[in-house]
């Protein structure tokens, strides 16, 4: 189970710095600067499961300063916003690098129905006639 921990590039095994990990969270692809090893950016399912812990306990923070203490003092804006900024930095271990997977098309699709069109009935080995050729027009 390892869900938290250091960004690493999955071909040479180099760390990953904080500041471009934090910028990889938007983007779909990472190309490694030592191997140049292009990977594919994804979340862990940690990183969910703390974006509903921190709005469910800010949550319950609002509300206790609301009912329970029934005025607003200048400190329960920072404890309200704490959950936020824990789940932030819990968010920055929680980005992985996979490998990119290549898939193949499938027989029936056009990709596939293409490859019929190979192109045999025009590299025949047998020269053109010359009758035939000022029938073929040129583009």
């Amino acid at each position: 189970m390892k869900q938290l921990g250091r960004t690493v590039c999955p071909y040479c095994g180099k760390k990953v710095n904080f500041v471009i990990t934090w910028g990889l969270r938007r983007r779909g692809e990472y190309s490694c600067p030592r191997c140049h090893g292009i990977s594919n950016v994804f979340l862990t399912g940690t990183a969910i499961a703390a974006a509903f812990l921190a709005i469910a306990s800010s949550l319950l923070l609002v509300l206790f300063f609301i009912f329970l203490l029934q005025e607003a003092v200048w400190w329960s804006v920072p404890v309200v916003l704490a959950p936020y900024v824990i789940f932030y930095l819990i968010s920055l271990f929680c980005v992985r690098l996979k490998k990119p997977v290549f898939r193949r098309p499938a027989e029936n699709s056009r990709a596939g129905n293409r490859a019929e069109y190979t192109g045999e009935q025009w590299n025949n080995s047998e020269p053109i006639d010359k009758e035939h050729l000022g029938d073929t027009r040129i583009l």
